[in-house]
């Protein structure tokens, strides 16, 4: 009959850091989904917020974010 504290040694020792490997590509779709959805979000405030100085002769303000690799 086999220990099951050692069994559950074995698996947190050898099984867990295998897990990231498998759930990678999930979270990984996860957060360039919200990178994209945060990086339009900005730039729709950045525009209105430029639409209102220009509105009352502001100097505006550019900013751009670089999007990475499209994949």
């Amino acid at each position: 009959m086999t220990c099951p504290i050692r069994n559950l040694l074995v698996f947190l020792t050898l099984g867990v850091p295998l897990l990231p490997g498998c759930l990678s590509p999930i979270a990984m779709h996860q957060a360039v989904l919200s990178y994209d959805q945060t990086v339009t979000q900005v730039s729709s405030e950045q525009l209105l917020l430029n639409i209102v100085r220009a509105r009352y002769h502001r100097p505006v303000h550019l900013t751009t974010v670089s999007r990475g690799r499209d994949v």
